[in-house]
């Protein structure tokens, strides 16, 4: 069970049977110290701001019918990468898992891992004890005692993770014989809310 002892977070409360934010301001609500003890009481789920509280998580998507199993991804890419260290680990009511690690060196992270493997940084998750359609989210890893830990990651998963700080984004839509055109304006807040943009940065490395 969630408590204040192991766990002091950014958090918020979600509604009832829902990832959904239950305040006005969404994740922008999460305050350290919160008595979720009694959000929980009310019927709430729980949610926790990334950024805020320092951390970042690999969500693990597992779904068979879509051919999705996020845990299968990481375990390849461990092999490329080397093997992540032992962290706060939580299961998902869908057979996923999050994988909390500190976000010390993450600057500017991508927002997948192919297609199945959510970074969460500039956003939320869930947390035991809320719950989906009666299935529970659980802390299985990474509990000592009172404590959590929460591992770095290694440099060769930073590197991996966060976006070359000087990258510029262009489109060929001039005419031949022109050079391309960079995108002009708050390219952070385009990524954030065009859904063609974040998959085209999000999946360069394997875009054709």
């Amino acid at each position: 069970m969630l408590n204040s002892q192991k766990f002091n977070q950014a958090l918020f409360k979600c509604k009832t049977n829902s990832k959904a934010p239950a305040t006005k301001h969404g994740y922008h609500d999460s305050e350290f110290n919160a008595d979720y003890e009694k959000w929980i009481e009310q019927g709430y789920n729980i949610g926790i701001d990334c950024k805020k509280s320092g951390i970042v998580v690999f969500d693990q998507d597992v779904d068979e019918e879509r051919g999705l199993n996020g845990i299968e991804t990481i375990r390849q890419l461990e092999q490329e990468l080397g093997k992540l260290p032992q962290t706060l680990t939580q299961t998902t009511p869908r057979g996923g898992k999050h994988l909390f690690f500190s976000s010390e060196g993450i600057n500017n992270p991508i927002g997948k891992i192919g297609k199945d493997v959510d970074i969460k940084y500039n956003g939320y998750v869930l947390c035991e004890p809320s719950t989906i359609n009666g299935k529970k989210y659980k802390f299985t890893h990474g509990v000592i005692g009172e404590q959590f830990i929460i591992s770095k990651l290694p440099q060769k998963w930073l590197d991996y993770i966060n976006r070359p700080k000087k990258q510029q984004y262009t489109f060929n839509s001039d005419p031949p014989k022109t050079k391309n055109r960079a995108i002009s304006g708050n390219f952070d807040k385009i990524y954030e809310n065009c859904l063609f943009i974040k998959n085209c940065v999000d999946n360069a490395k394997t875009l054709s």
